[in-house]
């Protein structure tokens, strides 16, 4: 159950903090919101996902960068 807490409250699990929204078990919840520390949050919607534009099929920056690499390694070599 997510909650908004009125109090500071602190001990061996955490701490939370006057004003910040937590999700606590339902029989926390209940607690806290009996002793007037917590009151009772409606869960946010969730956000609807937007589907990713497909990757492009050209030639990657990442490509060319390792094809330099053999080219300079190829140079390299029999040099001395």
């Amino acid at each position: 159950m997510r909650i908004k807490m009125n109090t500071l409250s602190a001990g061996p699990n955490g701490t939370r903090y006057p004003g910040a929204e937590y999700d606590v078990p339902t029989s926390e919840a209940e607690s806290l919101i009996a002793g007037r520390f917590a009151v009772a949050v409606e869960a946010p919607a969730p956000a609807p996902v937007e589907e990713a534009p497909a990757p492009s099929k050209g030639k990657g920056k990442g490509k060319d960068k390792v094809e330099d690499k053999v080219e300079d390694k190829d140079k390299g070599e029999g040099e001395e």
